[in-house]
């Protein structure tokens, strides 16, 4: 039954995430301009989270969800808060603002597929 309930959550968060957004799938080549024959192709899939306040005070601690199974990560999520701090955790994280501003949290994470994810979520400190 905990396998059945496993299964039908990834079926759910993969397919939301392909339905949420048009561009869940983002496919960059990129050329170096020394080689005509290096081509790097790069599949990036879209982190989907969650912040919670969205809007808060300084001082006060924003909750950030990634909404990624973590045995589909290889490894710890990045977190770049965007005011000079980085950490690496899991996908339940708590964060503190000192300084009013609006912030995009960029979040990557690598998957057990070898494929790169990456997002960003925007949070307001008033």
């Amino acid at each position: 039954m905990k396998k059945i309930i496993i299964l039908a959550v990834l079926f759910l968060v993969l397919s939301s995430t392909s339905m949420i957004s048009t561009a869940a799938l983002h496919v960059s080549i990129k050329e170096n301009s020394k080689e005509a024959d290096s081509i790097d192709n790069a599949i990036k899939l879209r982190v989907l989270s969650i912040a919670f306040p969205k809007i808060a005070r300084t001082g006060r601690p924003i909750f950030l969800l990634v909404l990624w199974p973590m045995f589909l990560t290889d490894g710890f999520i990045h977190y770049d808060w965007n005011d000079g701090t980085f950490q690496d955790n899991g996908n339940f994280v708590k964060h503190i603002f000192m300084q009013k501003g609006t912030y995009a949290i960029e979040i990557e994470l690598d998957t057990i597929f070898g494929l790169e994810a990456v997002g960003v979520k925007r949070v307001f400190i008033i």
